[in-house]
């Protein structure tokens, strides 16, 4: 388990065993956070201790520190409980305070239940409860004009009746989180060198007019149907390397067959075939880079092909 993953289990533990009732102002569900008691930085050995923590709302927390520095003893937090002077926001009207309910307590609003009001500057929220066992504070505008009705649980369970295609999040099944397909992944890679300006490889596509098709921009079920599934170790290539990326001019490719259609290739041509100069040289038996050398030296095209150096 990761270091952030820990506190955050010590974190919800410590909230959940003091009923989410700040220690300092006892308000309840109140933006709570989890205070080391010792601090994190001077006490490592109590870091995920459940004694070394304790509940408290926003405004009390950030009031402790303001008092005490961010290295906090046991010391200081029992003085700052025995202080008994309220916690004083820059604005006039008192952060996180109880409000009179109003006979809100027990009302019902769709799928919530009010538990409690209270006030976070000039909005009211209440602490409710939703009907599946959720507890959520929307603010009490959005309760009675219906903006919040319940916890999301509604959304979910409708959800989880539909599945494969009738469900309405559904897309395509090929990015799934952590499964993410290589097709995808190349079609989604296609579209950031081609159109995201912040892309690195920018100028050598979209910079250079290179684009994406219509069809493929914005769908990858048709980039799919009309490249079918990728081969192992095969990755897209572009047959005219200053066309479009659209399905007349793409297909399937090994590293080495991109490797031999690419911009700074050089060519030659003999008896009426084009081929690069690495590609003469396998087929001729001749060492690497013999072509080119040949050409630096000024030889024609015929004589860097078939001339035979002689041997010592």
């Amino acid at each position: 388990m990761s270091i952030i993953a820990e506190v955050k289990k010590w974190s919800n533990t410590v909230k959940q065993r003091d009923n989410y009732i700040c220690k300092k102002c006892n308000i309840k569900y109140c933006k709570m956070v989890a205070h080391h008691i010792n601090s994190w930085a001077n006490f490592p050995e109590k870091r995920f201790i459940l004694e070394n923590g304790v509940a408290l709302c926003k405004p009390c927390h950030k009031k402790l520190h303001n008092s005490y520095g961010n290295n906090c003893t046991k010391k200081d937090f029992i003085k700052f409980l025995e202080n008994k002077k309220e916690i004083k926001t820059n604005k006039p009207l008192k952060t996180g305070s109880i409000c009179n309910d109003n006979g809100l307590i027990g009302q019902k609003f769709n799928s919530w239940t009010v538990l409690n009001k209270f006030r976070i500057d000039k909005t009211y929220y209440c602490t409710c409860q939703c009907d599946c066992g959720n507890i959520g504070t929307p603010s009490l505008n959005n309760l009675k004009i219906n903006n919040s009705t319940n916890c999301g649980c509604v959304h979910k369970n409708k959800l989880k009746l539909q599945t494969g295609t009738a469900n309405p999040a559904y897309k395509h099944g090929f990015a799934k989180r952590g499964k993410i397909t290589k097709e995808y992944k190349i079609w989604a890679d296609i579209k950031t060198r081609c159109l995201n300006v912040n892309s690195k490889v920018f100028e050598h596509y979209g910079g250079r007019g290179i684009t994406i098709c219509n069809r493929w921009k914005n769908s990858f079920e048709n980039f799919l149907k009309d490249m079918g599934f990728a081969p192992p170790k095969y990755e897209i290539e572009r047959i005219n390397v200053n066309g479009n990326y659209e399905p007349n001019n793409c297909k399937w490719a090994t590293r080495q067959e991109q490797c031999s259609n690419r911009r700074q290739n050089k060519f030659i041509t003999f008896n009426d075939i084009t081929k690069t100069y690495t590609q003469w040289e396998k087929e001729l038996g001749l060492k690497p880079t013999t072509i080119s050398q040949r050409k630096r030296y000024g030889w024609c095209d015929e004589k860097c092909l078939t001339s035979i150096r002689s041997k010592k």
